[in-house]
């Protein structure tokens, strides 16, 4: 045990008996949060970490929003119902040599839920590619166990059906108990380069699979599309801070400005998605900011809730 931990016993007696009882051990591991607040000051808009530790805002294209499912997780259920509320994407162009022999790109697709995940192993957030337009998708791109019976972390695979294998680049980003989720590839895992930007469309299909407990899909966003280096929204934090900016303990106020490239290529993309983090209130782990005047579509699931 240390300072920052806690742990102890709940007893259960039985009245009529008092030598019958059980015990059960309980363990709390607290883990320091920060706390983003945002707003404006002078026409200036700003953000804040109010909380007593460091935090990031890690930013992305909103894609989507999907509504709560009337049916949720039940504590102890033995089942997991992962229910997606926001989808984002941003592109993150690297040189030569980092992914492969050309001059590419790192994507993200950042997915967060309505309910907070205490590890990521038991659910797998799937992106079908169909990087063609032809009807028929060429990738999936999902977070699995690098080793399921001893090594839980996950990594995030790209699975080429035309070659029959996926690889592993990247772990997943996900922080223990936590609603936010990045999986993050290389252009070259799905045939695509600097070549593909701002002229390649593919047609995206996002789904949440419980693969540990019922194995049955859950949600499903389907009819995105996305184009490499096509976000058309973009922030931009003080002292050229692009996309990512990180706060100490009770910051300052950060000025930010978000870029409009007015380009719609990304055709449902809507506005921003900033995910915080390490540690984070629930109530308090990401922000959605609607930017456009267009509808936004709530998204509902093609699959069935089971």
């Amino acid at each position: 045990m240390t300072l920052n931990e806690y742990d102890g016993y709940i007893r259960f007696m039985d009245e009529a008996n008092e030598d019958n009882a059980i015990h059960m051990a309980w363990h709390i591991l607290p883990r320091a949060a920060g706390d983003v607040m945002t707003g404006v000051m002078d026409d200036m808009p700003y953000v804040q970490n109010m909380g007593k530790a460091d935090t990031y805002i890690d930013t992305y294209s909103l894609l989507a929003v999907s509504k709560r499912l009337e049916e949720s997780e039940q504590p102890g259920g033995n089942r997991l119902f992962p229910d997606i509320q926001y989808v984002g994407v941003q592109t993150y162009p690297v040189p030569a040599d980092f992914c492969g022999p050309e001059e590419s790109f790192v994507m993200g697709f950042a997915v967060t839920t309505y309910d907070r995940s205490t590890q990521a192993a038991p659910t797998s957030f799937e992106f079908w590619l169909d990087t063609d337009n032809d009807g028929t998708d060429d990738y999936v791109v999902y977070n699995t166990p690098l080793a399921f019976a001893s090594d839980i972390r996950n990594v995030t695979v790209v699975f080429d059906f035309a070659a029959g294998e996926g690889t592993p680049f990247f772990f997943l980003v996900h922080n223990t108990n936590s609603a936010n989720n990045v999986l993050l590839f290389c252009g070259d895992q799905i045939g695509m380069n600097t070549e593909d930007f701002l002229k390649t469309s593919m047609g995206v299909t996002v789904r949440a699979w419980d693969y540990y407990f019922s194995g049955e899909y859950s949600d499903e966003i389907a009819g995105l599309n996305v184009v490499p280096l096509g976000e058309r929204f973009f922030t931009v934090f003080e002292d050229d801070n692009f996309g990512y900016v990180e706060l100490p303990p009770l910051s300052e106020k950060v000025g930010f400005e978000v870029e409009d490239y007015e380009d719609q290529l990304n055709e449902t993309e809507v506005g921003l998605l900033w995910l915080y983090g390490p540690g984070a209130p629930s109530y308090n782990e990401n922000k959605a900011w609607i930017l456009t005047e267009q509808e936004v579509m709530l998204y509902m699931p093609a699959i069935a809730a089971p």
